[in-house]
Parts: C-alpha cells; sequence; structure tokens
C-alpha cells in the first residue's frame, strides 16, 4: 500500500498480490498530506479483510513504507487524524491480535508490491472525484465549504 501526492491531490492504493486481481485506488480530498493517505489505505484494507469472506480463518500482513503510520498505529495515537485512526484501531479489534502483522518496508528500493502500490497511488491522482470522503477530520469540512 502507499500514498501519493503531487500538488495539492492526494491519493493511496493497496493490492493484494496474491489474489492478482485485488488492485484498489483511492483519491483523496485535495491538500490532504500523505501521512492521510497512509493511513486511510490502512484503513481500507482492514475493511477489505474483514469483508472477506473467510477472513477469520486467514493471516494478513499489511506491508507500508509509512513509519509515522505504523508508529501511530502501535501508540493508538494520531495528532492529524484522531478520528480515523480510532476508528481503524477499532475494526482492528475485530480480528485476532495474531492475525494481522503490520510490517514496514523502505520506500523505493525495488520491493515489487510496494512499487505496485506507488504506481496505483500516481494512477489514482487521476481519478475526478474523492471517493475516499468519509475520513475527513472536523476541520477539513470547513476547508471544503470555503472553496
Amino acid at each position: 500500500m502507499d500514498g501519493s501526492k503531487i500538488d495539492d491531490l492526494v491519493a493511496a492504493s493497496f493490492t493484494v498480490p496474491v489474489l492478482n486481481i485485488i488492485d484498489r485506488k483511492f483519491r483523496l480530498c485535495d491538500n490532504s498530506s500523505v501521512y492521510a493517505a497512509e493511513l486511510t489505505v490502512i484503513m481500507e484494507a482492514v475493511l477489505w479483510i474483514l469483508n472477506c469472506e473467510h477472513y477469520n480463518k486467514c493471516k494478513f500482513a499489511i506491508f507500508s513504507d509509512s513509519l509515522s503510520v505504523l508508529t501511530s498505529i502501535k501508540e493508538s495515537c494520531s495528532q492529524s487524524r484522531p478520528t480515523l485512526l480510532n476508528d481503524l484501531l477499532s475494526h482492528l479489534n475485530k480480528l485476532d491480535s495474531n492475525q494481522i502483522k503490520f510490517i514496514w518496508i523502505p520506500s523505493h528500493i525495488g520491493v515489487t508490491v510496494n512499487e505496485r502500490a506507488d504506481a496505483l497511488a500516481k494512477e489514482a491522482l487521476s481519478i475526478d472525484y474523492m471517493n475516499s470522503t468519509d475520513y475527513l477530520e472536523f476541520e477539513e469540512l470547513f476547508t471544503l465549504i470555503k472553496t
């Protein structure tokens, strides 16, 4: 999974390589941070896991190059996205603790799955509508209203 930002456009994506056909792309609110994109895509991946037919019989690994997001999850603390993080933690509590592992990987060193997610996130920047608006923080709503 990965997030991408160019100018004020922000997007994110995840891929499930064992199921070659699972690629998800999300366009976030303009001017969101890369941190927001990375946290959003982890939430989307967890929701995907919870909607899998036999998720309770599987184990999952989420690879992310965002150490700050993984630290927020580990410490259950986010200054900029507290609502999103709390929602994510609530969903994670529906899974057994040994059922999902978060793994940090360095970015842009040729890890195939991460490079695929990076390319998908860049593609998602061209989506002309926001398809991930559920995760706006209250303060961001004012920004949208003013524009």
